[in-house]
């Protein structure tokens, strides 16, 4: 008998055996919301947005360089570049980002996505945190 056991077995006949240690039981699993195959299929394509994105990006580049030769002098390069500005906000306000909230069966009349089953990230940040 070690010295440990020595002195913790007189207790253990005074108080008894220490109690089984205890285990933690895991959270229960969190409740996952129903998936919408329309809106996944949308936000599937998200990189085909972001990949037209950039080739906008490039074709701007190629017309700034045309601008910038004596040959392009006649191009407003300012034009060119608020004009292909607006091109890209369209394509980014137009990317589906996460499925709508109240899915994953919105009607038409829905406030959030208008029965498109998706939003777009800049109307998902202007949701109200009680609706969600």
């Amino acid at each position: 008998m070690n010295i440990h056991t020595a002195q913790i077995a007189p207790a253990f006949k005074e108080f008894g055996a220490p109690p089984p240690a205890r285990t933690k039981t895991p959270p229960p699993p969190a409740r996952s919301p129903k998936v919408d195959p329309i809106a996944a299929a949308a936000i599937e394509t998200a990189p085909e947005f972001n990949s037209l994105i950039n080739e906008v990006h490039a074709l701007k580049r190629r017309v700034l360089v045309l601008a910038g030769k004596p040959e392009g002098g006649a191009i407003r390069a300012q034009q060119v570049e608020a004009d292909f500005r607006n091109i890209v906000t369209a394509i980014r306000f137009g990317t589906p980002f996460i499925q709508c909230p109240k899915g994953p069966s919105c009607a038409k009349a829905c406030v959030l996505c208008k029965g498109r089953q998706w939003l777009v990230k800049e109307e998902s940040e202007r949701i109200p945190k009680a609706t969600c």
